[in-house]
């Protein structure tokens, strides 16, 4: 339920884990700069905490961090304390640079030439993703990095309509990997580094079509 309060906690970093954000102001009024943030975090109104008294309250910001992965940028929607906690994941240092310049859109590296892989018309499937060189077993051919996370409480997704859902769940590039019963790569998600990849199940030569289990 939301509260009316004059006290909203909305910060990042303070030495006593919260600033005061007064109700009338709609920014979250942060030290000297937004570090590690790109942009000014933007808070929600704050919601009473559901195990605890009417006094607690837990107010959900939009934390923005432009450079993130190469510059593809990304926003998280949660409460301060929790932003705080996820601050070691944004570390680009964490991802090699070859994976890191793969962009969020075409999931290729930034100069064509040397982009790994394609996508392409493919008779009776339509789009698919094709190998531009060969790979080797267990290697990654394809990351992806999230550009929104939500708290998961934040949001009820059963009031979405099924597009907007499945829109969601985009994983662009990686959404053009076709089924097949005989499969030649796989997907993991990699904790550490926030990072959703395709990875080669055996050795996959130029040419070839990369595609995932039917079975998931």
């Amino acid at each position: 339920m939301a509260i009316s309060t004059s006290r909203r906690l909305c910060s990042w970093g303070a030495d006593d884990g919260s600033l005061i954000l007064q109700s009338n102001d709609e920014r979250c009024p942060l030290a000297s700069d937004w570090s590690p943030w790109s942009h000014q975090p933007v808070c929600l109104e704050a919601q009473a905490a559901e195990d605890h008294d009417s006094e607690s309250v837990s107010a959900d910001c939009v934390f923005t961090l432009a450079t993130f992965r190469g510059n593809q940028g990304i926003s998280v929607i949660t409460t301060p304390d929790l932003a705080i906690s996820l601050a070691e994941y944004f570390d680009d240092s964490r991802v090699s640079p070859g994976l890191r310049g793969q962009l969020a859109r075409t999931g290729q590296n930034r100069e064509d030439e040397k982009a790994a892989y394609e996508l392409r018309d493919l008779p009776g499937r339509g789009k698919g993703v094709v190998a531009k060189r060969g790979f080797a077993e267990r290697e990654t051919i394809m990351v992806g990095f999230p550009v929104l996370v939500i708290r998961l409480d934040f949001i009820n997704g059963d009031h979405y309509p099924e597009r907007q859902k499945r829109s969601m769940m985009n994983t662009s590039d990686g959404s053009r990997v076709n089924h097949n019963c005989r499969p030649n790569s796989f997907w993991r998600y990699v904790n550490s580094n926030m990072a959703m990849e395709v990875v080669a199940l055996r050795d996959i030569r130029a040419g070839e079509e990369i595609a995932q289990s039917c079975k998931g």
